[in-house]
């Protein structure tokens, strides 16, 4: 296993490919382990994806050794994922953006608001309906 980094950096993906399509052609290629995939979408003349690809971890391989180092050496290179269709793949300049602790606890405090106040709102939309009893019965004998 090798270190995190690089990220890398594909301008032109098919809008047809996903994350998981992504990061799973790296896993079968043993090149690396993905953390995530960002993919930004481009209009223009012909609609596409710039794919950016963060990775937990680098496997430890000839192959993979070899594409992280031309990648190290601001080298491109070509990945082919599906014969004969390829990607040309660069060195990310964008540096990873980590969420950190104290964001994720900010969204997840935002999003428990945003719940608490739809389930009063619901509960004030429905006070005129009258709420069924639950009986139960027990037959003991």
């Amino acid at each position: 296993m090798s270190s995190v980094g690089p990220s890398l950096y594909i301008p032109f993906v098919n809008l047809s490919c996903t994350e998981e399509y992504i990061s799973n052609i790296f896993r079968t290629l043993l090149i690396g382990e993905v953390s995530r995939v960002d993919l930004i979408k481009k209009t223009g003349v012909k609609p596409h994806y710039m794919a950016f690809i963060h990775f937990n971890y680098w496997y430890d391989n000839i192959a993979s050794n070899n594409l992280r180092g031309k990648i190290l050496n601001d080298e491109s290179i070509k990945i082919v994922y599906n014969d004969p269709h390829y990607w040309t793949v660069y060195k990310s300049r964008k540096p990873v953006t980590s969420i950190t602790l104290e964001e994720k606890l900010d969204c997840a405090m935002l999003l428990v608001e945003n719940l608490q106040q739809r389930v009063l709102l619901l509960e004030r939309n429905t006070s005129h309906i009258q709420q069924p009893t639950l009986v139960r019965s027990y037959n003991l004998l």
